[in-house]
């Protein structure tokens, strides 16, 4: 929840869509991370763990301005 308010905040400012594809992009950049630093993270995990939940957030914080933009182009009378 409080990524997504960063997310929002962040899409004040530069655009949903933009603000989408940087989270994205930055969740992935921790991914690679994870797996070029293997060997030191397999004897550090202290540090393995924040970078696994902050790609985590990463990546899940998106979603609300996702379906924001998804749902500018489903009319009204069509949505759930």
């Amino acid at each position: 929840a409080c990524m997504s308010q960063v997310a929002t905040g962040i899409a004040a400012s530069f655009g949903r869509v933009q603000t989408t594809i940087l989270l994205d992009c930055l969740g992935v950049l921790c991914l690679f991370s994870m797996v070029l630093f293997k060997g030191y993270l397999d004897t550090h995990p202290f540090v393995l763990v924040p970078i696994y939940i902050i790609r985590t957030g990463l990546m899940n914080c998106s979603y609300p301005l996702q379906e924001s933009i998804l749902m500018d182009f489903v009319p009204k009378n069509e949505r759930a």
